[in-house]
């Protein structure tokens, strides 16, 4: 069996034209590279390289045999790759990450999805847009809950969209506009609206404010992005603060708010749940499996 050591060896040589170099690219002496090389030759009963004692160059078996030493090296290397993911799949936790202002929706599909995998863990990590997205894609984390502007989901990443979310408003009691049926954001023109700092993702909080602040809107950030947190600071406050929904919904009382529906509603945003491209761990996919079928049951309406 041919030790992929000695191919190493043989094509480092091939690459520096000098034992001594490879021994230096390689870590190790000169000796234990002349060794392997020789080792192999012996195997392979071929001439791998000439050798003199200003340089060295490869043969003409050398020439002929190195596409294949680069095809053998590769195979080595895949096959420890496919042998470490295999090993990660005995693992029964999946990394997800999220922003602690989806927390409720985070809640409701992991929920489903242990009662799809009651056995398995779920380890969840926070942090910004750019980071969470820098560890999906470096295989740091298994799937991202995450927002999206409609029909500008990343292209780089495998995604399932749970749903397309309406802006909606919820109103203090008291407010002048919570007798109203509906709203258009031109009855917010001159008012206060508690939003979310947006620290964990400015990109898609910037949209919403540019959007808000032209038609008149003074927005008032909250101190916390959870949404509990942006609830109780406005009705601490007495301030109106969105609301989103998977579809328009009418006038409706939720807990000591009335929310009403914007009849010219221009703020839409996509929920949906990032995976790196390619293959995954089998945990990432039956994740992926069980918001599939979240989805398919329509359990995001039920819920919302």
């Amino acid at each position: 069996m041919i030790d992929p050591s000695e191919i190493k060896s043989f094509i480092t040589v091939a690459e520096e034209r000098s034992f001594s170099a490879a021994a230096r690219r390689l870590g190790l002496a000169q000796s234990a590279v002349s060794q392997k090389v020789k080792r192999l030759e012996d195997q392979l009963s071929l001439h791998l390289l000439d050798r003199t004692s200003r340089r060295v160059r490869l043969s003409v078996e050398g020439e002929l045999f190195m596409p294949y030493a680069h095809r053998l090296l590769e195979m080595h290397d895949e096959a420890h790759r496919a042998a470490a993911l295999i090993r990660s799949q005995r693992g029964s936790t999946l990394l997800l990450g999220g922003y602690n202002f989806l927390v409720e929706e985070r809640l409701r599909l992991v929920e489903h999805f242990l009662e799809l995998n009651p056995t398995t863990q779920v380890d969840v990590h926070h942090g910004t847009r750019q980071d969470l997205y820098h560890r999906l894609s470096s295989g740091g984390l298994d799937a991202l809950i995450a927002l999206a502007l409609p029909g500008q989901a990343r292209s780089d990443l495998d995604f399932i969209r749970i749903e397309r979310r309406q802006c909606h408003v919820a109103f203090p009691l008291n407010h002048p506009l919570a007798s109203r049926e509906a709203i258009t954001y031109g009855d917010l023109c001159g008012h206060q609206l508690a939003i979310s700092p947006g620290r964990q993702d400015a990109e898609i909080l910037n949209v919403i404010t540019t959007e808000l602040t032209r038609r008149g809107i003074e927005l008032i950030s909250a101190p916390e992005a959870d949404r509990r947190a942006i609830e109780q600071f406005a009705h601490v406050r007495g301030l109106p603060h969105l609301h989103w929904y998977p579809s328009q919904r009418v006038r409706h009382e939720r807990g000591s708010s009335i929310v009403l529906p914007i009849t010219d509603n221009v703020l839409l945003t996509d929920l949906v749940v990032y995976f790196e491209k390619g293959r995954r761990r089998q945990v990432a996919e039956r994740f992926a499996e069980a918001i599939r079928d979240y989805v398919a049951l329509g359990l995001n309406e039920a819920a919302a």
